[in-house]
């Protein structure tokens, strides 16, 4: 009975950390905030040469801003794809095959266990860890699970 009941809380425990997962997977991000960071950066590295010309004017040559320029967006638009790779973190990890995996090998755990007759109980045990025969008398009991572990 303890086993069962443990079972069943893990079980219930599985179902509640799935039904908070699928919550996060099904609640979507605001299209609106991937769209004005993305217009706000695109606007901001259109006039960053304007911003670096002048501050570029004291080296070599001005044209050392066009790999300044290259440089400060190439960074920034990796973060702001980071961003966007974080805001949904189901399509980046594959999390449906370990959920399966794990699916996989419970199942087979708990077929392994009914063909093995791990929770079959007779029904004639008492629990002073007896079994009474026809005359009335208490007999040691005979083990009749088969757990692999002890509880």
């Amino acid at each position: 009975a303890i086993e069962r009941a443990r079972v069943d809380a893990s079980i219930s425990t599985l179902v509640d950390l799935t039904g908070a997962c699928e919550r996060v997977f099904k609640s979507p991000v605001p299209l609106v905030y991937t769209r004005h960071t993305s217009r706000f950066l695109t606007t901001f590295l259109i006039f960053l040469p304007f911003g670096l010309w002048p501050v570029m004017g004291s080296s070599w040559n001005h044209w050392t801003t066009v790999p300044a320029c290259d440089v400060i967006a190439f960074f920034l638009l990796g973060i702001e794809e980071i961003g966007i790779q974080i805001e949904e973190p189901f399509s980046v990890l594959p999390l449906e095959a370990f959920c399966n995996g794990a699916i996989a090998a419970t199942m087979e755990e708990m077929l392994n266990a009914k063909r093995a007759r791990a929770f079959d109980f007779k029904a004639g045990i008492m629990s002073a860890g007896g079994e009474e025969d026809h005359t009335g008398n208490v007999k040691e009991a005979r083990k009749t699970t088969r757990f692999p572990f002890a509880f």
